[in-house]
This record gives C-alpha cells, sequence and structure tokens, in this order.
C-alpha cells in the first residue's frame, strides 16, 4: 500500500478539507483506503486528540488505476471549485494538480511520475 497526502496548494480552511474527503468518498474509488483527515499533535498540556492539519492522508493499494482514478477525480474538483490540490508521496514528491483542462494523456503522465518516485 502506498500512502498519499492530499492537500490544497495554499491554505484551506477546515471546511474546504472536510468537503473534500465527503467528495471523494462520493467518488467510490476502487483501491482508495483509510481516507482521513490530518490532525496536528496537541500542545503540551492540552487534552485533545489535536487540530486539523489541512491535509487528508490516503492509502492506495495499486497505484495503476487507482491513482489514475484519484487524479480525475481531483482534477474535476479543481474544475468545480476553481482550486489548486497537490499530492505528495511517501518520499516527499509533490505533484500539483492546478489545471483544470487536463487531457487523459497528461493525467498518465502524472500518474507515471508519481510512480516513477516510488
Amino acid at each position: 500500500m502506498i500512502r498519499i497526502e492530499i492537500s490544497f496548494y495554499d491554505s484551506a480552511s477546515e471546511r474546504q478539507i472536510i468537503n473534500l474527503k465527503d467528495y471523494l468518498h462520493r467518488q467510490k474509488i476502487d483501491g482508495l483506503s483509510n481516507l482521513e483527515i490530518s490532525q496536528t499533535r496537541p500542545k503540551k498540556g492540552e487534552m485533545s486528540s489535536g487540530g486539523i492539519d489541512k491535509a487528508l492522508i490516503s492509502f492506495i493499494d495499486s497505484i495503476n488505476a487507482p491513482l489514475v482514478q484519484l487524479v480525475s477525480c481531483l482534477t474535476e474538483y479543481v474544475k468545480l471549485f476553481k482550486t489548486e490540490i497537490k499530492l505528495k508521496n511517501e518520499k516527499g514528491t509533490e505533484l500539483n494538480i492546478t489545471s483544470a483542462k487536463l487531457s487523459k494523456d497528461q493525467i498518465a503522465d502524472i500518474v507515471k511520475t508519481f510512480m516513477k518516485q516510488e
């Protein structure tokens, strides 16, 4: 399983992170599991589980079809909400999804780049 962090390119509100999580849940991407909101660590002396860290953490079972589907869904989200999103893999490689006009070939190139970094 491959760990992926999904976040907004610029700062995002807690509501935007929750909306993105809900959107991705509705897309029912095969192979995408454990989609959770990242949380900050509580400050010393605080009795809480931490606040929202403004990113989603997920795992992908297989990098090919699920990642293509994830990038396609995020591209549509960028188009609908006029925003920018970035993916980050376990090695720290970031892929920015900033154009709502990505073709299938461009999405395939993004996935290939991501796969090479794994």
